[in-house]
């Protein structure tokens, strides 16, 4: 049934109520017959391989999204400022899973300031489309009521 709206939660599998979850199949399958979305936190720590991404685009029905996190590598490491050819690799991997996917989560760290702006605007520009991005700002000036926070 498709719904007007996504709902879920961070992951799809958690022992304190991955048993309230309907019965059989894997913990994608069952979480993806409640809920019609996830955050794909795991990829701000891990890349999956282009056979997980395959076998995930299987457990899931055509109006199920995945949010997923931008690397850590990209996002914290090199402050956005790293190679393309990084970037294109990791959608290359998760392109099975092109048709169901949502926004990507961008999440900055807090070493992200001001000064590194032009940095997630080229990062945004340089997005294949039609793929969209929502943005966490971590650093503290835009926070503050400043000239940072209406950037």
């Amino acid at each position: 049934m498709t719904h007007p709206y996504y709902l879920g939660s961070p992951q799809w599998s958690d022992p304190k109520w991955n048993t309230q979850l309907p019965a059989g199949g894997n913990p994608l399958e069952r979480y993806s017959q409640v809920l019609n979305t996830v955050e794909g936190n795991t990829t701000f720590y891990a890349t999956p391989s282009l056979a997980q991404c395959s076998q995930w685009r299987t457990q899931v029905p055509d109006d199920f999204r995945f949010l997923f996190k931008f690397p850590r590598a990209i996002s914290h490491d090199q402050l956005l400022a790293g190679p393309t050819s990084e970037i294109n690799q990791f959608l290359d991997i998760i392109a099975p899973l092109e048709d169901v996917l949502g926004p990507f989560l961008l999440q900055l760290p807090a070493a992200f300031g001001p000064e590194h702006l032009d940095r997630l605007w080229r990062f945004i520009d340089a997005l294949p489309e039609p793929l969209t991005c929502a943005v966490e700002v971590r650093h503290a000036a835009f926070f503050s009521k400043g000239d940072a926070e209406k950037s």
